[in-house]
């Protein structure tokens, strides 16, 4: 799993780095909350913020802030990770969606229980190969030829909502989106699932800018599995 990093202390950043690299995680270290906002922009399947709340350009509450108002990266869980202990600054980062306050000097050993109970309730994008293969009964060269089949779906459905999303005003979900859903359900893709379901709950009085929003949000959980599929066209080129 990606953990991103905003720390602008080079002793700190190097601690966070090998403290997650030590229990499994992959690391990815910015320095500022500017870079944090370009990373997760080009790396969609980041499981995890650790933030310090100090930094230049642009400081961690304010990071955090962006990344509650972008349908990408609201629910992606953040830590912040700080020398500031003032109250002021706990109930801001509280009341902007942080689920945990770690003070500096850092406990490594409280840090990666906090770590390891966020991730443990964040939904992975494709369930175990394993257990599919035991699921639906079937051996891993025949999951194989699904999970081919699957993302070549995937990748029809990645067209049709980019051209929802560049519509004046998109429509509510079409008709092959059910076929989707039933095929995510299929493998194990429970967060696409959810994101067609919410769309599809939409209700006919919401705005353009409610569906693209939905639609979004779709795109991004569809990459994010295309890239997790075993056997996928684009991960095998």
């Amino acid at each position: 799993m990606k953990i991103l990093i905003a720390e602008d202390n080079f002793i700190g950043a190097m601690l966070l780095e090998i403290l997650l690299q030590e229990h499994g995680y992959q690391p990815i270290l910015v320095r500022t909350g500017k870079e944090a906002i370009e990373c997760l922009a080009t790396t969609p399947d980041i499981q995890l913020l650790i933030s310090e709340t100090a930094m230049p350009e642009m400081d961690g509450l304010e990071l955090l802030s962006k990344m509650k108002e972008h349908p990408d990266w609201q629910q992606i869980p953040v830590i912040m990770c700080t020398a500031l202990s003032d109250t002021d600054t706990v109930k801001r980062a509280i009341a902007l969606g942080c689920k945990h306050y770690v003070l500096k000097p850092i406990n490594g050993e409280a840090l990666m229980r906090k770590v390891e109970s966020l991730l443990d309730d964040v939904t992975p994008v494709l369930m175990d190969m394993s257990q599919t293969i035991a699921q639906l009964g079937l051996d891993v060269s025949s999951y194989g030829k699904l999970a081919e089949a699957f993302a070549a779906q995937v990748i029809d459905a990645i067209g049709v909502v980019e051209q929802q999303i560049e519509n004046a005003q998109p429509a509510d979900l079409p008709i092959s989106m059910d076929q989707l859903r039933e095929g995510a359900a299929t493998v194990g893709a429970r967060r696409v699932q959810n994101a067609i379901e919410k769309l599809a709950a939409i209700n006919e009085g919401s705005n353009a800018d409610q569906r693209r929003t939905q639609y979004r949000m779709l795109l991004s959980e569809l990459q994010n599995l295309l890239r997790a599929l075993p056997l996928a066209p684009e991960a095998a080129a």
